[in-house]
């Protein structure tokens, strides 16, 4: 059972709380308006974040990654992976490049070949099934190429490269192929159909993060130099409920952006293995959701 991740729930707790207390401390009536000016800063920010993002990636991002996925290409040599995962499914070091290369030149059933060659070359053919040669394949875009990758262009938690998998076999060994033959189109490739949609929704999260982030920050100094000098204080008690009310959702809307831009962080490959990363937030109890919650985010604004 995976340990709960406490802290990131008690961090929010106690922000959740001291926005209660302070929406309670100045009444409704005086925090109803710079929420709904927040609320509307958010939608203005979501909007806006649809609007530019495909122009954005166009005009300033596509041609840097592909750029960046034909150098990963250029150093990256398929032959020794496939070589590293030979060696690792069978325990042997040394194998023929010529039929290693009469594996990568097929574009059909290259899984099989890939067993057939392990079961001609070592004893392992007998305790190894198609799927470990598939997955020690696909291992080699998913893991290998994907970490060369991740240090040209954001990491975005590993997810280019997801769509790869047993349900469609031939995508993995077509782009092995192309990666093998150094097709001039395969960094191209790449770009359209593993990388754009992800880099999209990155840059969709980046582009509604941060200009939520600056126009609540603007709205709040402008708020504070509004009311600088005047009372401050709750209209009563019932003004003091009902602010205390407004504050959870007044926090719970700050939380979420913090949640988002912690996220993107980490998209970013900005972490701290066992404290600051994907895993464990995902072990929290509630704040989880706040973290997760660009799922939903990107289906409403895309």
């Amino acid at each position: 059972m995976e340990k709960v991740c406490w802290y990131y729930d008690a961090a929010a707790a106690l922000f959740l709380i001291a926005t209660i207390v302070f929406g309670a401390k100045r009444g409704f009536s005086k925090k109803i308006i710079q929420f709904a000016v927040n609320f509307v800063f958010v939608i203005i920010a979501a909007l806006g974040a649809v609007f530019i993002t495909d122009t954005l990636y166009e005009m300033y991002i596509m041609d840097s990654i592909t750029m960046s996925v034909d150098e990963t290409l250029e150093e990256f040599d398929v032959s020794q992976e496939l070589k590293n995962v030979y060696a690792e499914l069978t325990l042997m070091e040394e194998v023929s490049d010529t039929k290693l290369a009469s594996v990568l030149k097929s574009e059909k059933d290259m899984d099989k070949k890939f067993h057939t060659l392990i079961t001609t070359t070592s004893g392992a053919g007998d305790l190894l099934d198609r799927s470990a040669c598939f997955e020690g394949l696909n291992s080699i875009i998913k893991k290998s190429f994907q970490e060369k990758l991740s240090e040209r262009i954001p990491p975005c938690s590993g997810r280019y490269f997801d769509s790869l998998g047993n349900n469609n076999k031939n995508e993995t060994f077509t782009l092995l192929n192309m990666m093998y033959t150094k097709d001039k189109k395969t960094a191209e490739y790449i770009e359209e159909n593993y990388i754009r949609d992800e880099m999209l929704s990155f840059v969709r999260r980046i582009t509604f993060i941060v200009s939520a982030m600056l126009l609540m920050i603007i709205a709040s100094f402008i708020f504070t130099l509004a009311f600088k000098g005047k009372d401050m204080d709750s209209n009563g008690k019932g003004d003091s409920v009902l602010g205390a009310f407004l504050g959870i959702f007044n926090g719970a809307m700050f939380l979420l952006i913090i949640a988002l831009f912690m996220k993107m962080l980490i998209y970013t490959g900005v972490q701290i293995d066992g404290a600051f990363d994907d895993d464990m937030i995902n072990r929290s109890v509630v704040f989880k959701y706040l973290y997760n919650a660009d799922a939903l985010l990107m289906k409403i604004i895309k």
